[in-house]
C-alpha cells in the first residue's frame, strides 16, 4: 500500500491546493496538536479516490489484523479482489459462512485478537426478510418451445397408436 502523502506535502496541499497552510500548534509537552484540524476532512481526503473495497481492506490493515476469515459471495467479491492484492494480512477460506464465524470466534478466544469475518449475506437470511413472488411468465429469446401441437401430426400420431400391436 503506497502512502497517501509524501513527506514534502501535507494533507492540506493535497486536499486543498492553493489554500494557505495552517500552523501546527505545540502542546505543553512539545508535541504537535492536530485537534484544530478537521479530522473528518483528513479521513475523507485519504480515501477520496479509493473504492469501498479498498477502504475496507486498508482499514483492516491499519487495525493490525493478522487473519480475516470468510467465504466469497456476490456482494463481497470486490472486497476479495482487494484482499488478494495486498500482503498485510492473510485470508482463511472456509467452506460455509457459519464456519467462518466459528473459526473467527475460536481465533479470538485463543489469541485475544479480533477475527474479522467477510461473507456475503446468506440466502436463507434474505429469504426471511424479503418476499419473492415468482413471475407468471418468463421471456427468454433463446428458448421458445412449441406449446401448441400441429393438428395433422397429432392425427397421424393417434392413427399410429391405434394401428400398433399391443
Amino acid at each position: 500500500m503506497k502512502p497517501v502523502f509524501s513527506k514534502e506535502e501535507s494533507w492540506q496541499q493535497k486536499c486543498r491546493p492553493g489554500q494557505p497552510q495552517q500552523q501546527d500548534f505545540l502542546t505543553e509537552t512539545g508535541q504537535n496538536d492536530y485537534s484544530h484540524r478537521f479530522t473528518n476532512e483528513l479521513i475523507y481526503c485519504q480515501f477520496m479516490e479509493a473504492t469501498g473495497a479498498e477502504i475496507v481492506v486498508r482499514c483492516l490493515a491499519e487495525e493490525g489484523v493478522e487473519f480475516v476469515f470468510g467465504y466469497p459471495g456476490g456482494a463481497v467479491l470486490n472486497i476479495y479482489d482487494e484482499i488478494f492484492k495486498q500482503n498485510k494480512f492473510k485470508h482463511v477460506l472456509v467452506r460455509h459462512e457459519q464456519a467462518a464465524v466459528h473459526a473467527a470466534d475460536a481465533y479470538a478466544r485463543a489469541t485475544g485478537r479480533p477475527g474479522p469475518v467477510v461473507v456475503d449475506v446468506p440466502k436463507d437470511v434474505t429469504a426471511h426478510i424479503t418476499e419473492f413472488v415468482y413471475p407468471d411468465t418468463v421471456e427468454m429469446r433463446s428458448y421458445n418451445p412449441v406449446v401448441k401441437g400441429h393438428s395433422g401430426q397429432m392425427k397421424r400420431a393417434v392413427q399410429m397408436m391405434l394401428e400398433a400391436k399391443r
